[in-house]
């Protein structure tokens, strides 16, 4: 499995999984304008994954420049595995709008052909949202006392939009000129329905497992 974006945590967001992309999300559940940080979300957290592989540091604080209020700005640092890997670091910015007892990350993605791993090369100073391509959309949910940060099942959301259940396309895409092919995942739906739809199913097949935990380090007060 291909990491989509290097090196946050390897395992902790793939490009395809079983042959679907992450599905990317046209609108976001909250007007980025509107959005607000929750209480103690800034701080520093030790990152590890589920599965044991990968771990690291994430710091989370303003996003700064000319960003909305709600805006965070989260570093990620990962510890090598070995002696020869050399020490590395990423940084994004995005925003959070709670359901329930969870958080509902959005990380905006830029336009065109341009990843995740671009993000902040668009938006290091300031959010312009005519570069706004859509948004990802990742679950924090209290778990054995940190936070689980766990991905949209691919396959869910591509069967309630084939049922009509959920506004979107389902394209089959091939990747250059191999024959791997997967399907490309586009939901269209509002704002209002989006947390329709989320607050029906936050705690059913909508999320996979957590791939990564996150706990705030105790020397933290924040």
């Amino acid at each position: 499995m291909d990491s989509m974006f290097r090196p946050l945590l390897g395992s902790l967001l793939l490009t395809v999984v079983a042959g679907c992309s992450i599905p990317t999300f046209e609108h976001p559940l909250v007007a980025p304008e509107k959005a607000e940080v929750p209480p103690g979300t800034f701080g520093l957290y030790r990152a590890k994954g589920t599965d044991g592989d990968g771990e690291g540091y994430v710091h989370v604080g303003p996003a700064g420049g000319k960003f909305p209020p709600g805006f965070v700005r989260i570093v990620v640092v990962n510890h090598p595995t070995n002696a020869t890997t050399a020490l590395e670091s990423s940084q994004f910015v995005g925003f959070l709008e709670p359901i329930g007892m969870s958080y509902l990350f959005h990380l905006p993605l830029p336009r065109g052909e341009m990843g995740l791993g671009e993000q902040t090369t668009v938006w290091m100073e300031q959010w312009d949202a005519s570069q706004l391509g859509g948004y990802l959309i990742l679950r924090l949910a209290p778990r054995d006392g940190g936070l689980g940060l766990s991905m949209v099942d691919s396959e869910f959301v591509a069967a309630e939009i084939t049922a009509g259940r959920l506004a979107g396309s389902v394209t089959e895409k091939q990747v250059g000129e191999t024959s791997v092919r997967y399907k490309q995942i586009l939901v269209t739906a509002t704002s209002p329905q989006l947390k329709v739809f989320f607050t029906q199913h936050i705690d059913g097949p909508l999320f996979g497992k957590a791939s990564t935990m996150l706990k705030k380090n105790d020397v933290d007060k924040h």
